[in-house]
């Protein structure tokens, strides 16, 4: 994404849901996942599921995976081999949920207006350079500990495209919830979300529930 305030981000590894325990349909899941523990509002995705969020960070997965005070976390590959949570949380349900944003270069729009002028040209000329390398990089890593979360004795386990519609649909809108919160304040959430949505359309992604048009 680029505009006068992002110049670009990519993405990171998908997220799924890591368990102590196997399971391979929603109802397993739901049944289970007693609690689950994410960062954030990711906590979110697990409305609906009958799972208690609990608030976590990557410091903290592997004792509360360990000690059971939860039962899963929702994380990315490389963090669960890194911090070897491969050892509590051996299966993955590969839910496709979806990536996240987490290496992006943000710049205040003012801040930008008062930058020596090569500084906003540097940075605009290497952007989409900077964007493709970061995801080809991500790609692979995303892989390789994908390869490595096996190899180590985890266990991938694919969800249904039913079971993923049914998920979605029992999430509230939290995209527009999103967006409506950002319009309180001033700024044009909804217009920022359909404009999202309007290009995951026209890039023919696979859409699960179309958060704008509700």
């Amino acid at each position: 994404m680029r505009n006068s305030k992002n110049d670009c981000a990519m993405a990171s590894g998908q997220r799924a849901v890591w368990a102590e325990r196997r399971f391979d349909t929603l109802c397993r899941t739901c049944e289970k996942m007693a609690s689950a523990s994410r960062a954030g509002v990711n906590l979110r995705y697990l409305q609906g599921l009958g799972a208690a969020g609990v608030a976590g960070s990557l410091v903290s997965f592997y004792n509360k995976l360990k000690t059971g005070v939860v039962s899963g976390a929702m994380l990315w590959p490389e963090a669960v081999v890194r911090f070897k949570i491969v050892e509590v949380a051996p299966y993955m349900l590969k839910a496709d949920l979806g990536a996240a944003c987490s290496k992006a270069i943000n710049v205040n729009a003012k801040s930008w207006k008062n930058l020596p002028a090569e500084v906003p040209e540097a940075l605009a000329s290497q952007a989409i350079g900077y964007r493709d390398q970061m995801s080809s990089q991500a790609l692979a890593k995303g892989k390789g500990s994908l390869d490595a979360f096996r190899d180590k004795g985890g266990t991938v386990t694919a969800l249904s495209k039913e079971d993923r519609e049914a998920w979605s649909k029992g999430m509230p809108n939290i995209a527009w919830e999103w967006a409506d919160g950002l319009e309180k304040k001033g700024i044009p959430g909804s217009k920022i979300l359909t404009a999202y949505m309007d290009r995951m359309r026209a890039a023919k992604q696979p859409i699960m529930r179309h958060w704008d048009r509700e």
